[in-house]
């Protein structure tokens, strides 16, 4: 029987895409409210949560196989790993704010900002929580 790998479950993982996401998330953020007025800057973004999603919903649909003895057959089909290629960044050019051919909102930005802060929060919580809970069970 394998060893239980409490850091590397889908939960954990999916956290930590999810957190790696936002964190890159903020510093596109923060790149755009930099370059507010700099002409012809065109704003970037992240995007990885819709991807994660449907990520994690084929992967409920999928029977994996375990292997609990040495005589049982192996699986030939390799599951893709969750984290493969889901943060992607991008930038939006195809739209325009001002006559220098800047598309930053300053207002959009500073709100996508404060939701993104409190998304990262709760992301670090989870794990925290996640963490704690682990320690209980080793604990007792």
């Amino acid at each position: 029987m394998q060893p239980l790998d409490f850091f590397s479950d889908q939960t954990m993982l999916s956290l930590k895409i999810a957190l790696n996401g936002t964190s890159l998330r903020h510093e596109a953020i923060s790149h755009n409210i930099a370059n507010v007025n700099t002409p012809g800057f065109k704003r970037h973004d992240v995007s990885f949560q819709s991807q994660l999603q449907a990520a994690l919903g084929s992967r409920e649909s999928h029977l994996s196989l375990t292997r609990t003895h040495r005589a049982h057959l192996r699986s030939e089909t390799r599951e893709p790993a969750l984290e493969d290629g889901l943060i992607r960044s991008y930038i939006e050019s195809d739209t325009q704010m001002r006559n220098d051919r800047n598309n930053i909102d300053i207002d959009r930005e500073m709100a996508l900002l404060t939701s993104n802060s409190i998304r990262y929060q709760m992301l670090t919580r989870l794990i925290a929580a996640r963490y704690n809970l682990m320690q209980t069970v080793v604990q007792s």
